[in-house]
Formats: C-alpha cells, sequence, structure tokens
C-alpha cells in the first residue's frame, strides 16, 4: 500500500514537470551610469558579440563604437542557423534585439528592449514547446532566465571594460 502511494507521488512529481506554465517577460535594471550604446553593448556580450581588442582604441566611446559596428555583422547566416545551446544574435532594431536559442527541434525567440533603467525580456515565438496561448514549456522560461542572467552579467562586464578604460 505504502509503495502504491509513493509510485502515485512519484507519477505526479514527475508529471508536474512536464506541464505548461504562464510564459514569463523578465527585466533587469540598468547600473545608472549606463548609455544606450552601453546597454546595448551589454545585450550583444550576451548574445555572442565578441569584442575587438581594447588595446586598439584610447577611448571608452571609440571601443563602444566599434563593438557596435562589428554587431552589424553578426546576422545570422545559413550555417549559423545550425548552432545550438546558446543564444544568437539575430537582429538590432531601435532600442530592441532579437535574439534566439535552439535546441535540437525546440527552438525560442527574445526580444530584449531596453531603455536608460531597464532591459525587458520577452517571448516573441517559439517552435516544438507546447506554446498554447499564454503557456509553454518550463523550459522556454529557463532559457529566457538564462539570457536575463547572461544580459545582467554582460552589464558587468561593460562597467569592467569602462573603468579599464578610464584608468
Amino acid at each position: 500500500m505504502i509503495l502504491k502511494h509513493v509510485l502515485l507521488g512519484l507519477v505526479v512529481v514527475l508529471g508536474a514537470g512536464c506541464a505548461s506554465q504562464p510564459k514569463q517577460t523578465l527585466e533587469a535594471q540598468v547600473p545608472p551610469d549606463f548609455s544606450r550604446g552601453d546597454v546595448e553593448l551589454a545585450i550583444l556580450l550576451a548574445t555572442g558579440l565578441v569584442p575587438p581588442d581594447a588595446a586598439e582604441k584610447q577611448h571608452w566611446t571609440d571601443f563602444e563604437k566599434a563593438c557596435l559596428r562589428n554587431a552589424g555583422r553578426l546576422q545570422i547566416s545559413g550555417p549559423d542557423l545550425q548552432e545550438e545551446d546558446h543564444w544568437i544574435f539575430e537582429t538590432s532594431e531601435s532600442q530592441s534585439i532579437r535574439t534566439s536559442y535552439r535546441d535540437g527541434v525546440e527552438k525560442l525567440v527574445a526580444k530584449v528592449e531596453y531603455d536608460p533603467k531597464r532591459v525587458r525580456i520577452s517571448m516573441t515565438e517559439s517552435r516544438n514547446l507546447g506554446e498554447k496561448g499564454d503557456s509553454i514549456d518550463p523550459l522556454a522560461n529557463e532559457w529566457l532566465d538564462d539570457l536575463r542572467s547572461k544580459v545582467i552579467r554582460g552589464m558587468g562586464r561593460v562597467q569592467l571594460m569602462k573603468r579599464n578604460f578610464e584608468h
């Protein structure tokens, strides 16, 4: 009898992990001394931008402009679509960046909107993640939270890079 209840409880717990969850929209605060370019650079660092050699630039604004110019070359091409298991920069618009995460047949596309005070991350489309109305596979929310963590780390990297230019 006890074994029956334990097995039933296990089935309920395992089944709960597969249930859909409400789609999340996540936010992060932007450091007060950040410019629009600083925020954009942090988001791009979170989505695969490799900054140029800092030794080539004398001032932070020159370095930041070089990074943002390089980002324009990150548009997804055919072979890049096969990459998996990390966020990939897709496009940049006025105060928003579109990025995607792919894992096998599952794909999540997110829009990262930003202003001088906050970053807002929301899902725009998905494939094979059980999206139904405002609900989606919990995995999509985990990926979105991962992106937010990477953006926060990106803001930390930008703060450190700015300090290196100031000294």
